[in-house]
């Protein structure tokens, strides 16, 4: 497998032109593999194949069950790619998939022909048919009168159009019977409640047990996070600010420090809870609390054997959703839906994975390795360790180029975990995430966002997929990807690689002042992220030529790590503007020496050397920069020059 230069942080202005990817946001990890392109909307446009049926058909009835099948197979496909063609914003194409199968939604669940129904309504607003949207949306409502639409997903123009129809339906009295109004909790009063659940505290003195507390809050987000009405704080940031704060989450004054922890995190609802083993039974109690009020909404608990945990938690689920009143909400799963391992044991190793995976550090990824292959050697059909597997070989790969070292081996094992997780359990979002992921970090951004898409077929709002999606940029539309990228962010607002996405975009944009503010709102949200904060400030004081200060910053980065490529690139850069051509090489070699993978600063050092007549020099390094695979527009650069060498001698 071939890898790419990496692009972690914003390059800014360049001594070479840089035609992005249609337009790619500087934290777009990778550049384009060539050796992937021509896929691009393919497996959207030839998804479907004929469906062949190699039957004898001794029996009429059994060959017209069979003709059934196929159609709602067909239909079904059809339904997931325009869904598709919608996430991508190409409207026309929404509705010509969807107008091809109408005729056949008889032959589909309701379920499914709701979904063709109000995808059909979406597509028609969008392209101005606001009439044809309205009957679509009635058609939705007959089949269904408690359905509801998100705000926060959904645009007001399309809630007007929706709430028109709902209305027109109810003047018709018995032709159409409205169901009882909606009874909900305060709780889902408003579509944007935000939630954060903490670890669940152990009450017992069996410490052997403690890592039951991460693993009930987790199965309680898997379920809750696929509700529209909430969106749900990662816990990874929850845990990062409960360790900022100070807080110790064992005890028993935990609920003091609510208001707190809920100001930090700007959310309405905390989700805290404790459980208590005796012998080999536990009890397990939930309480929802309303930060502002510190009122205790609601608390719901459940009980039984250890051995039984999964069906606890799937009781505590349906105990939650039975106060909640989602009585609206008729396609909600009553159960949790995160794949479940043979016994317990195994799910003890994937939440201590999950929990080393969240520290974010080599050492961190290597023991979540371990922690999820031990997972799989007591059960090797655990989709869920296979996924985390996934993730964890991803997010180490990713470190590795980072600083230049060799990493292919690593996206080699993330890829083999994720494809195994996606065949135990293809319909499992973090699976197609993780994949999505690994093709996002090699390059390949045609099957990049086909993963992301995937995932979102599945969950619209998972934040992450969002941004992957935006980062593949399929469109070519900076504003779209753009678009999709404040939608990360409106679904997770602590998505801090989103902000630093969108700070790069307004960099690119001279919008320095809204630059800096996604960049400090990264930095406040991931103080981790400290060095990619000092060179993405650095490079916005670069380009407004105010280069003492550029200097500055990305020397406060090169403080914090000795081996940053991109800080003294950049640096090389500030200098060889100042025709300050010693330093300015100086900088450059340095970059190639914390990543020798670095295309722009061979390409740099190699105009910096050409400039000061060392032509030799500036051939080899052009000529090392081919080795490693650059972009299109790279690798035209460097022919030309080389071309120009050529002809001067």
């Amino acid at each position: 497998m071939k890898l790419r230069s990496n692009i972690l942080f914003f390059s800014g202005f360049q001594l070479f032109s840089n035609p992005n990817h249609g337009f790619s946001f500087p934290t777009i990890r990778h550049e384009p593999n060539t050796n992937r392109r021509g896929k691009g909307m393919a497996w959207i446009v030839n998804g479907l194949k004929p469906l062949k049926c190699f039957c004898i058909a001794t029996v009429v009835s059994s060959l017209l069950l069979t003709s059934r099948m196929v159609i709602a197979i067909d239909v079904t496909e059809r339904l997931e790619i325009a869904k598709q063609y919608y996430i991508l914003g190409d409207y026309e194409q929404t509705v010509a998939e969807l107008e091809k199968i109408i005729s056949a939604l008889h032959k589909i669940k309701i379920s499914e022909k709701i979904e063709a129904y109000k995808y059909l309504a979406f597509g028609y607003i969008a392209l101005g048919d606001l009439e044809k949207g309205k009957k679509m949306f009635e058609r939705v409502l007959r089949l269904n009168p408690d359905m509801v639409l998100n705000p926060v997903l959904i645009s007001p123009k399309i809630i007007q159009i929706f709430e028109e129809a709902k209305n027109e339906l109810m003047e018709e009295g018995e032709e159409y019977k409205m169901s009882a109004p909606i009874s909900v909790s305060p709780l889902v009063s408003s579509s944007n409640q935000k939630m954060a659940v903490l670890p669940f505290r152990n009450t017992s003195k069996r410490e052997e047990y403690n890592w039951l507390g991460e693993a009930i809050a987790d199965a309680l987000v898997d379920g809750l996070r696929n509700i529209e009405y909430f969106i749900i704080i990662d816990r990874p940031y929850i845990k990062k600010t409960i360790k900022n704060l100070n807080i110790n989450l064992s005890s028993r004054t935990i609920e003091n420090e609510l208001p707190k922890i809920g100001r930090y995190l700007v959310t309405n609802i905390i989700i805290v809870g404790s459980y208590q083993l005796l012998e080999d039974n536990i009890r397990i109690i939930a309480k929802f609390v309303e930060v502002e009020t510190g009122k205790i909404i609601f608390s719901t608990k459940v009980s039984g054997k250890l051995q039984d945990l999964f069906v606890l938690q799937d009781q505590m689920y349906e105990a939650v959703l039975a106060n909640l009143n989602l009585n609206g909400y008729k396609q909600l799963n009553k159960k949790i839906l995160q794949p479940k391992p043979s016994d317990i044991t195994p799910y003890k190793y994937y939440i201590t994975g999950l929990e080393n995976y969240y520290l974010s550090s080599p050492q961190g990824y290597m023991d979540a390795v371990t922690q999820f292959e031990n997972a799989l050697k007591l059960d090797e059909r655990y989709a869920l360790a296979w996924s985390g597997l996934a993730q964890a070989y991803a997010a180490w790969g990713f470190y590795k180029e980072q600083r230049g070292e060799e990493s292919s081996e690593l996206y080699e094992k993330a890829f083999e975990a994720g494809k195994k997780a996606a065949g135990l359990n293809p319909k499992f979002t973090e699976v197609y995430r993780a994949l999505a992921f690994c093709y996002l970090q090699i390059g390949d951004f045609d099957n990049a966002k086909k993963e992301a898409m995937r995932a979102l077929s599945h969950n619209s709002l998972d934040a992450e997929s969002w941004e992957i999606l935006a980062l593949t940029n399929p469109t070519g539309d900076e504003n779209w990807a753009l678009d999709k990228l404040k939608k990360a962010i409106e679904l997770n607002p602590r998505l801090y690689s989103a902000h630093i996405a969108i700070g790069n975009f307004y960099t690119s944009k001279k919008k320095y002042d809204d630059a800096l503010l996604h960049y400090n709102e990264a930095f406040k949200i991931n103080p981790l992220s400290e060095e990619v904060y000092y060179v993405n400030m650095g490079v916005v004081y670069k380009n407004q030529s105010n280069y003492d200060e550029a200097i500055r910053h990305f020397q406060k980065a090169l403080a914090l790590n000795p081996n940053c490529s991109a800080a003294y690139n950049n640096l090389g850069i500030v200098y060889h503007l100042r025709k300050d051509l010693k330093m300015a090489i100086d900088n450059y070699h340095l970059a190639i020496k914390a990543n020798p993978r670095s295309i722009g600063a061979r390409l740099n050092i190699a105009k910096a050397l050409l400039e000061i007549d060392r032509t030799e020099e500036a051939v080899t390094e052009l000529k090392e920069a081919l080795k490693y695979n650059p972009q299109d527009f790279q690798e035209e650069e460097i022919k030309k020059i080389l071309d120009l060498i050529k002809e001067k001698k």
